[in-house]
């Protein structure tokens, strides 16, 4: 049961993160420009000129997010426990020559 539950955790943790990256990478750019709160990242320029983003790792606002998608993930492989289905198989079949 608990390599079922970590199983889960670990893909929902992954999908979760993907699907809220964008949202999240979305406020941190729209951000930057208006100087919202929460904003982790910023732009450094070095010493040619040339502009790159640094990300204060140290930001309160990167573990909160990384709390809240355990958490999400946490929920649901509770929630799935008892699934044992592959994520590619199917619990519904095709009838033949359909």
């Amino acid at each position: 049961m608990l390599k079922n539950i970590l199983r889960h955790f670990f893909v929902s943790f992954g999908a979760i993160t993907y699907l809220g990256a964008t949202p999240v990478l979305l406020y941190q750019y729209m951000g930057m420009s208006r100087d919202w709160p929460g904003i982790f990242i910023s732009v450094i320029y070095d010493q040619a000129g040339d502009w790159w983003l640094d990300i204060n790792w140290s930001s309160p606002v990167i573990g909160i997010i990384i709390l809240v998608n355990s958490l999400l993930a946490a929920i649901y492989s509770y929630k799935k426990r008892s699934d044992r289905l592959g994520y590619r198989e199917s619990r519904v079949e095709s009838s033949a020559g359909f």
